[in-house]
């Protein structure tokens, strides 16, 4: 009590209210992987995919090589324990008039994009993503590595989901997975979704049987920590409109064109292999300095050689320069790429040139077939006022360039087949996803609409047209119950249903105590959330009056958590016990060395896995 020194009326704000315990979080997931942009191995917190892209930007631009189509030959990464090979991804092939083509991407297919997609749309709310590296970077685990570890001093996230793991090669994604486990051990407060490289593929595929391969690299510890599911699923998250000719490499659009043509298609078709310019489209150059031009400036993407891709110098008044050959200085109207490249063209600014320049190129390639039209700046310095006016007329252009392609892609789109079935099956491809992230959604949307203690099975996956392997009861089986330990939820697709996730179990299959789901997920959320709220008696007295606020507290909080379905028992003494202090938990030696120790006993209600319906057939007695 305050001392008082004078006469008065004062005022004690007493609480009656007993300490309690609040649940914590138990469904904020972290991401990591691939994005645009972004700030790298920093975990930042979002809640929607609006959000996600004005941080990390946009999807990735698939690029195809389109070619005859040839099996697969060598030896399958899923059938070598040391295979250094990336794992392989489903197929594209398509039929024109007697022969199989095939578009094969090129450059990396990052998952992460569409994985927070499928996120959101299963019901997830708040998340952290860590960017481990920008397109264009090829996928590593020591970049995944130490993106993970960037999770350790942060308290959030509940959940881990690496989706582009199933893009390492096999040793590689092994030692990821196995670390994010590790992880979540070591915090106790977190699980893992684990993804199954090539889990696209049927367990009987000629390559390999991917869920064997899984259980093979995954190891034996902390299995509970952690769920996998399989097989992956086809998305619903791309159009076939996200998909044009833009997406095939120009070195292969001259035999898109003959496909299409010799399919009868208009004469549109030619101009998907017209030149496109790229490149920076400004020249820093002060009065009367020459400047020599290279392909960083701008440059020509074409189906033909660079020797017959010619430039045009369309001059619009404001040019305030010239061209010129750089050995002999005479000046050109045009010039071709294999020069350009060579070093051998020159920018030669005015003596008395004062306001910046301008002036417009043109490619023309062999067939006559002519790029858009785009404005080259030239600046002495590119002050801040300068360098946004150029973005503008720079953005702008490639705006007008976006609208001739889906122009043109809309034709086609309505007057071929062909191309109509090419641009589908560039959408199922990107479709094809691992069902980690979703299954984080549906995570999200059981905690929420039931509790953290409530089996995520049972349930529809939204966004999910078919699971890409069907599975029935009896291959179910040992997905279930493998002879050596490590579960496999199954995605399974039921007449009149839909896709629904068939499985709740932890990798742990063998353990009695932590086989399901939702005993290990309620298990470290009653755990962090005593942990928590019993941290302020650090340092207080280890007497009765603190082991009373502890019993009590905790109490309450399993009494409403049993109240709610959570424990099972039909009385609560049935469903747990509290029980803390001297001569019950603790010894008169553990009160001198300041060891406070609290025993908790829960009852977790288990999923009714196995509903057995029994039928006698009662005879007419006599």
């Amino acid at each position: 009590m305050p001392e008082y020194l004078a006469p008065g009326v004062y005022v004690e704000e007493v609480s009656f209210a007993a300490s309690s315990i609040r649940g914590v979080s138990t469904s904020t997931t972290a991401f990591i992987g691939v994005t645009e942009r972004g700030p790298l191995k920093a975990p930042v917190a979002l809640s929607s995919m609006a959000e996600f892209e004005q941080v990390f930007g946009g999807a990735p631009h698939p690029s195809f090589h389109l070619e005859k189509h040839v099996t697969r030959t060598g030896t399958s990464p899923l059938s070598d324990a040391g295979a250094t090979q990336p794992a392989e991804l489903p197929e594209i092939t398509f039929q024109a008039g007697s022969e199989t083509y095939a578009l094969v991407q090129t450059n990396p297919a990052y998952f992460l994009h569409a994985a927070l997609r499928m996120f959101f749309i299963n019901g997830g709310g708040r998340c952290v993503v860590v960017s481990c590296g920008t397109y264009g970077d090829a996928f590593d685990s020591a970049e995944m590595l130490g993106a993970l570890d960037t999770l350790k001093d942060i308290d959030e996230p509940n959940l881990i989901v690496v989706p582009e793991v199933t893009r390492l090669p096999r040793a590689e994604a092994s030692m990821v997975n196995q670390a994010i486990l590790a992880q979540c051990e070591d915090a106790g407060s977190r699980f893992a979704i684990l993804d199954i490289p090539g889990g696209y593929l049927d367990r009987a595929d000629p390559s390999g049987d991917p869920v064997a391969a899984f259980r093979d690299d995954i190891g034996t510890r902390a299995l509970s920590f952690g769920a996998a599911y399989y097989p992956w699923c086809e998305a619903a998250v791309f159009r076939p409109e996200d998909f044009t000719f833009a997406n095939i490499e120009p070195d292969s659009r001259p035999l898109l064109v003959t496909l299409l043509t010799d399919a009868g298609t208009a004469p549109e078709a030619g101009k998907i292999s017209a030149p496109t310019l790229t490149g920076d489209f400004t020249i820093v150059a002060r009065p009367g300095q020459s400047v020599p031009l290279t392909l960083d400036d701008f440059r020509a993407v074409d189906d033909s050689r660079a020797r017959n891709l010619r430039y045009s110098i369309l001059d619009t008044g404001q040019m305030t320069s010239r061209l010129v050959t750089t050995s002999t200085g005479k000046r050109r109207s045009g010039f071709r790429q294999k020069g350009l490249a060579q070093g051998k063209i020159s920018f030669i600014r005015d003596r008395d040139a004062v306001d910046p320049g301008q002036f417009d190129i043109v490619v023309t390639d062999k067939n006559g077939r002519k790029s858009a039209q785009r404005t080259v700046f030239v600046v002495s310095d590119e002050n801040a006022a300068d360098r946004g006016r150029i973005l503008q007329k720079i953005a702008s252009d490639e705006a007008d360039q976006q609208r001739e392609v889906r122009a043109l892609d809309h034709t086609l789109r309505q007057t071929s087949p062909l191309y109509a079935e090419i641009t589908r099956r560039m959408a199922a491809y990107a479709n094809t996803l691992p069902p980690g992230a979703a299954m984080a959604g549906v995570y999200t949307r059981t905690d929420n609409a039931r509790g953290v203690w409530k089996a995520p099975a049972g349930v529809s996956v939204t966004g999910i047209l078919r699971p890409t392997v069907t599975i029935q009861n009896r291959q179910q089986d040992n997905l279930n119950s493998p002879n050596g330990g490590v579960s496999i939820n199954a995605i399974r697709e039921f007449t009149g249903r839909g896709t629904l996730v068939w499985g709740a179990r932890t990798m742990a299959s063998h353990d009695n105590e932590w086989r399901y789901v939702p005993v290990r997920r309620f298990s470290i959320m009653v755990e962090q959330s005593v942990k928590k709220s019993i941290a302020p008696f650090i340092f207080e007295e280890n007497d009765s009056t603190a082991w009373h606020s502890i019993r009590t507290m905790t109490d309450n909080f399993l009494l409403g958590l049993w109240r709610s379905g959570a424990l099972a028992g039909q009385k609560p003494s049935d469903a747990f016990f509290v029980k803390v202090g001297l001569g019950e938990t603790m010894t008169q030696d553990d009160v001198l060395n300041g060891r406070m120790i609290v025993d908790i006993g829960m009852a977790p209600v288990r999923p009714a896995e196995f509903v057995i319906i029994r039928i006698q057939q009662k005879t007419r007695s006599r």
